[in-house]
C-alpha cells in the first residue's frame, strides 16, 4: 500500500508539473501583439508603375535610383519638403512633382506650387498603379 501511494504521489506530481508548463507557456502568447510596421514613403514608392503601357512607366528602387520607360538610362530620385517627388535623370536635369497620395497599389502625383504659379492645372493629376491589371481597369473607368 504505501507503494502505491509513492506511485500515485509521483504521477500527481508529474501531472501538476506538465499543467504548470503548459500554463507558462500557453500565457506567454498572451502579451501584447506587435502592430504591423507603418511603411515609409520612400517604402511604398519602391516598385514598378504603370499607367497605359504594358512596361512600368516608372521603376522606383529602394537604393535611390529609377527608370522611366522612354528616358535612357537610370536617375536618381528623392522626396523633398515632405510632399514633393524630384527625379533627376541620367542627364542632370531635374524634374519636381507633388506627391498627392501613395499606398501599397497607387501613386498620384501633381503639379507643385511653382508649376501652378506658372500656369499648370492645380487639379491635374498624374495616377499610375503597382500592376498593369490594376492601370488598365482603372483608365477604363475614367
Amino acid at each position: 500500500m504505501d507503494e502505491r501511494n509513492v506511485s500515485r504521489r509521483s504521477f500527481l506530481k508529474g501531472i501538476g508539473s506538465t499543467l504548470l508548463v503548459s500554463a507558462v507557456i500557453g500565457m506567454t502568447g498572451c502579451g501584447k501583439k506587435s502592430q504591423p510596421k507603418t511603411k515609409t514613403k520612400e517604402e511604398l514608392l519602391a516598385g514598378d508603375w504603370y499607367s497605359f503601357y504594358t512596361k512600368p512607366a516608372l521603376s522606383i528602387y529602394d537604393d535611390g535610383t529609377y527608370t522611366m520607360y522612354g528616358d535612357y538610362g537610370t536617375g536618381h530620385w528623392a522626396i523633398v519638403n515632405e510632399d514633393q517627388l524630384k527625379l533627376t535623370d541620367f542627364y542632370g536635369e531635374t524634374h519636381i512633382m507633388r506627391l498627392v497620395d501613395v499606398d501599397e497599389s497607387k501613386l498620384t502625383l501633381g503639379p507643385t506650387e511653382a508649376d501652378i504659379a506658372d500656369g499648370a492645372d492645380p487639379d491635374a493629376r498624374l495616377v499610375m498603379y503597382h500592376t498593369y491589371e490594376e492601370a488598365e481597369q482603372n483608365q477604363s473607368e475614367n
